[in-house]
């Protein structure tokens, strides 16, 4: 009896042992300092750009955009305003191009929290370029770039403004069936009159033959009366005599 009153109380006891380490082992884990901040990165990376929709050097058409994909937040309202001037599009010849910066709303997208998309205010003229995300963009943990990002890229060709649609040309050279029928050039008197006559002649003629057919029809039937009289006075006479 005494033994098994000494394993019950062993039992408890490591029972009480096991569910004290693991109180303790949750209690560290929640009270452990985690190196991520909530904003992409860890709290311990630099600030950085990762990647670009387009490589280095790309040929680019005038109305293409560029994505940079930073590392960190960087279009939180707390430091959107700071970031939106330190990007900078310069041409060949050093003069900064006209840009539009567009950063999403982190709240709504927060799938976009680290893109920055750069695109022309128009169109990006024929040339080249480079672009330059400055130092100084503030992630929402309070990093700071510390060097300027650059990249290079030109454009080859034009956007046509007054190029004609080519299924606006096919419709002007193409005339629609109805537009056919009232350019079409109208009948003459004469054409108007031989179409009647080549329509109303068949009908005519078929006219024509009926009456002649009644006609010869009329002429035999008088002929045989005329033949049955005769016959009949002569045979009459014959008789008498």
């Amino acid at each position: 009896m005494k033994k098994r009153v000494t394993w019950m109380v062993l039992a408890v006891l490591m029972m009480l042992s096991i569910t004290a380490q693991a109180a303790g082992g949750n209690g560290g884990g929640n009270g452990g300092g985690g190196s991520g901040d909530g904003t992409g990165g860890g709290k311990e990376e630099a600030l950085t750009v990762e990647s670009a929709s387009v490589e280095d050097g790309a040929v680019l058409t005038p109305e293409d955009t560029i994505t940079l994909v930073f590392s960190k937040n960087v279009v939180n309202s707390s430091v959107k305003e700071n970031n939106l001037p330190l990007f900078v599009v310069t041409d060949d010849s050093g003069a900064a191009v006209e840009i539009t910066v567009t950063m999403a709303d982190d709240q709504i997208e927060p799938d976009k929290k680290n893109d920055v998309v750069i695109a022309p205010a128009d169109t990006w003229a024929e040339g080249a370029y480079t672009l330059t995300a400055q130092a100084g963009i503030t992630s929402k943990s309070g990093d700071v770039m510390e060097q300027d990002y650059t990249m290079t890229f030109s454009v080859t060709g034009t956007v046509d403004d007054t190029a004609v649609p080519e299924d606006t040309m096919d419709a002007a050279t193409d005339p629609s069936p109805e537009d056919t029928a009232d350019t079409a050039e109208p009948e003459t008197a004469e054409d108007a009159a031989t179409t009647e006559s080549e329509t109303t002649t068949p009908v005519a003629t078929e006219e024509t033959a009926t009456q002649e057919q009644e006609s010869n029809t009329t002429m035999i039937v008088g002929v045989v009366a005329v033949v049955v009289i005769v016959a009949g006075a002569a045979y009459v006479l014959g008789k008498k005599k």
